[in-house]
């Protein structure tokens, strides 16, 4: 009984609580779904086009209630050590995405523009890419394992084929030099979808597998799946622009 009390006693420091983390991170996404789910498909802070998306808030704020739980449960990590390698890789995570969008647009869509200092988002990103870097050093340190296997693998084959049906967007150049949104839902449903695998797919290689994750590695399967059969479709939809 004394120990239930201490254990529920610690989760009032955040900081070295690791439930309380897990806790925060999953209400978050909840509330941020919820907005979601009331406010429309499109709807984020901000404008169609520039604003911050709710699925930002969900996607990256389940996967660091996940890694949160992995590990202290599979690796036994908690408190402080725990924050520092959920948030860094979490962040890390956020950057693969952004880095392999703006690579993807930049080529295909001859915007090179937006790999340079002209556009801060990719001069920050530089510093959450080190953020991560460094989260997944002291990773290492605390004896993780890194692991590449097959749902990291159909994660990324899945991002090759959307490189590969031409990176359809709902953000094109105009003639005036400036970017025009176009409303996709379809479209942007799959930049969603790509986002969430990416996510969980970088997620993955902190997370060794063990038989009783087979359930789900089989839903990312799916999920990685759905991504690519999604290509087809949307590069007809970038055509028709």
């Amino acid at each position: 009984m004394l120990n239930r009390i201490d254990e529920w006693k610690s989760d009032l420091n955040f900081l070295s609580a690791t439930k309380a983390q897990r806790y925060t991170a999953l209400l978050m996404s909840g509330m941020a779904a919820l907005l979601w789910a009331v406010r429309g498909w499109d709807s984020g802070i901000g404008s169609y086009g520039i604003s911050l998306h709710y699925s930002v808030f969900v996607i990256y704020g389940l996967e660091y209630a996940i890694l949160n739980w992995w590990m202290d449960n599979a690796e036994n990590i908690q408190g402080i050590r725990n924050l520092i390698i959920s948030v860094s890789w979490t962040i890390f995570s956020v950057a693969v995405f952004e880095w392999y969008w703006g690579l993807g647009y930049a080529l295909l869509h001859g915007e090179l523009w937006v790999l340079t200092p002209m556009n801060p988002v990719y001069t920050e990103l530089i510093a959450i890419t080190l953020i991560g870097i460094l989260g997944g050093i002291y990773a290492i340190r605390q004896g993780i394992r890194l692991s590449m296997d097959g749902i990291t693998m159909l994660a990324l084959l899945s991002a090759l084929v959307w490189f590969a049906a031409g990176f359809p967007q709902t953000c094109y150049p105009s003639v005036e030099g400036t970017v025009i949104y176009i409303e996709n839902n379809l479209v942007h449903l799959f930049n969603v979808l790509a986002k969430a695998g990416l996510a969980l797919a970088t997620a993955w290689t902190l997370m060794n597998k063990r038989p009783h994750e087979m359930l789900f590695q089989f839903l990312m399967g799916s999920l990685c799946a759905l991504i690519g059969g999604l290509c087809a479709r949307a590069q007809f939809c970038y055509y028709t622009f």
